[in-house]
C-alpha cells in the first residue's frame, strides 16, 4: 500500500498523526507500506523528532520537493497540496512502475493531492481509498461574515467544488472520521453510494503516552502550580463559542457566589491558532471577556508540540473538550 501523506513527522501537523499512528497496525493486518510525503523543508510548520520514535523501522518514506512558499505567496498561493502536486505526480509515477503496490491510500487535510488518484488508477489500474479527515468542499462558512471565514475562502471554496468530484467520483473506497461526511459524500456522488466504507474516529497511541512521560523535563511548564487548572488543547474559532459559553456563565456564577473557589481556577485553552507562532488572534479570550472572567481564562494561540500537549494534558486537573457548532465536526 501506498500511503499520501503530504506533512508527515518530523513536521508537527495534525492530519499525519492518524497515518503515523495507524502504521503498526498496516503491518499487523498483513499490509506492507510505503508513505511519501513532502520534503520538511519546503513545510512552514514547526518539526518535533519525538515524532519520528513510533516508525516502525521497515516502513520506507519516500520524500518529494514543492515549490517555494517564499515565492509562490507573492502569486497568492500558500497551498501545500498545490505546491507539491507535480511532483508527487512525478515520483508516485516512477513508484508504481516499480513495485507492484495493490491500493492508494490518502489520509491529509491537503485534499489538492487526492486529484492524482483518477489519473493513477487509470495509468496503472491501481485503486484508491480516501481518509475524510475533515471536510473537503462544504458549504458551512458561506453564510458567516467574512471575519469568521478561512483565508482566501473565496477561492478555495470554488477550487473545492471544482476538485472534489474529480476525486470522490473514481474512489475505490472511504474512510472517514465523522458518519455524517460519508453520508454527505454518498448523497453528492451517486457513483460512489455502493463502495466501501468506514468511519474511523481519532485515536490514542499508548506508545505516545510513553514517549511524552519520558521526555517531559525537556518541555517548559505552562501550568500554574497551586490553582485547580482545567485544560483543553487544540484549536479555538467562534464556531466553538455556542460550546464554550455554558462553562464561561457557570464561571461568572461562580464569580458571584464563591470568590474562593473562582480564584482557584485556571482555565487553559492552547493552541488555538494555526498561525505562526506569535501571530496567532485570540478567539476565545473576547468570549472570556463578555462574561467578565477573563482572569480566570488563559488563551495561548501559538501551537505546542505533539507531546509537550499530552505532557500538559497529563497534568491538568480537568480537561475540557468543547464541539463545533457544526454537527458533523
Amino acid at each position: 500500500m501506498l500511503i499520501i501523506s503530504p506533512r508527515f513527522a518530523p513536521v508537527n501537523a495534525a492530519d499525519m498523526q492518524r497515518v503515523r499512528m495507524s502504521l503498526p497496525y498496516f503491518e499487523k493486518f498483513g499490509w506492507q507500506v510505503d508513505v511519501v510525503c513532502v520534503d520538511e523543508k519546503y513545510v512552514d510548520m514547526n518539526r518535533d523528532q519525538l515524532l519520528t520514535q513510533s516508525i516502525p523501522n521497515q516502513i520506507h518514506i519516500h520524500k518529494v520537493s514543492a515549490l517555494n512558499k517564499t515565492w509562490t505567496s507573492k502569486l497568492g498561493l500558500g497551498s501545500l497540496g498545490l505546491r507539491s502536486l507535480w511532483y508527487f505526480k512525478k515520483k508516485v509515477n516512477t513508484l508504481l512502475s516499480e513495485n507492484q503496490y495493490q491500493l492508494i491510500y490518502f489520509s491529509t487535510t491537503e485534499f489538492s493531492v487526492c486529484v492524482l488518484g483518477p489519473h493513477w488508477k487509470k495509468k496503472f489500474g491501481v485503486p484508491y481509498v480516501i481518509d475524510m479527515q475533515d471536510p473537503w468542499h462544504s458549504d458551512y462558512y458561506r453564510d458567516k461574515p467574512k471575519s469568521q471565514q478561512p483565508p482566501k475562502y473565496w477561492f478555495s471554496y470554488r477550487l473545492n467544488k471544482y476538485l472534489e468530484p474529480v476525486a470522490l467520483r473514481k474512489a475505490g473506497g472511504l474512510v472517514s472520521v465523522s458518519q455524517g461526511y460519508i453520508e454527505t459524500l454518498k448523497q453528492r456522488y451517486p457513483e460512489i453510494r455502493n463502495i466501501p466504507a468506514a468511519t474511523i474516529p481519532f485515536g490514542s497511541f499508548k506508545p505516545d503516552l510513553d514517549i511524552a512521560k519520558e521526555s517531559k523535563q525537556a518541555f517548559p511548564s505552562i501550568l500554574q502550580p497551586g490553582f485547580t487548572n482545567l485544560v483543553y488543547v487544540g484549536r479555538g474559532g467562534d464556531d466553538m463559542h455556542k460550546a464554550i459559553t455554558p462553562l464561561f456563565k457557570a464561571l461568572q456564577l461562580c464569580l458571584k457566589n464563591d470568590q474562593a473557589l473562582f480564584r482557584s481556577l485556571r482555565i487553559y485553552f492552547i493552541g488555538t491558532s494555526y498561525a505562526p507562532a506569535g501571530m496567532g488572534k485570540a478567539t476565545i479570550l473576547p468570549l472570556a471577556q463578555q462574561y467578565g472572567v477573563e482572569q480566570q481564562v488563559i488563551e495561548i494561540t501559538d501551537r505546542v508540540s505533539y507531546y509537550h500537549a499530552l505532557s500538559i494534558l497529563s497534568d491538568a486537573d480537568a480537561l475540557f473538550i468543547p464541539g463545533s457548532d457544526d454537527p458533523q465536526y
